[in-house]
């Protein structure tokens, strides 16, 4: 069953509603009282009456579509350095690397016993952090399982 522009607006003017309501703003109301399809500014908005948030890297005019609340725009803009895709694997992989060799050493240097408890805990540290959501927490678990795997049965 397909809607009609009509109902489409009206369904995506109810979202628009609920939003507003969400984020603690004023929901635009036509003179009746309802609540209007689109939202027409009731006066001229300029730049120093909104104010942009801390850090953005928008602009601080109105919102280009009248479905989005001027709350929105831009709040978490911004770059850290475990956001990046390419330098959290290639550390990644170091790590995996790196907890690997700790993991194979320990099987060589060490009592079995001795390594399987290192390695045990080497696990349990990375499953910990994984669960913390720390970024590179998986590759150091996946290595050390694997070192151990390694060390165990080489």
């Amino acid at each position: 069953m397909e809607e009609s522009p009509e109902q489409v607006l009206a369904r995506l003017a109810r979202h628009r509603d609920a939003v507003f309501r969400a984020r603690g703003l004023p929901v635009p109301r036509d003179r009746s009282g309802a609540s209007t399809g689109l939202v027409t500014p009731t006066r001229a908005v300029t730049r120093e009456q909104i104010a942009p948030p801390a850090g953005a890297w928008v602009s601080s005019g109105p919102t280009p579509t009248e479905f989005i609340p001027p709350g929105l725009r831009g709040a978490d803009i911004g770059w850290s350095l475990s956001q990046s895709a390419v330098l959290v694997t290639i550390l990644g992989l170091l790590l995996a690397v790196v907890s690997a060799a700790v993991a194979v050493f320990a099987f060589e240097q060490l009592s079995s016993s001795t390594a399987f408890v290192i390695v045990g805990i080497m696990v349990l540290a990375g499953l910990a952090a994984t669960a913390k959501r720390v970024p590179t927490a998986l590759w150091f678990t996946v290595g050390a399982t694997i070192g151990g795997i390694l060390g165990r049965w080489s």
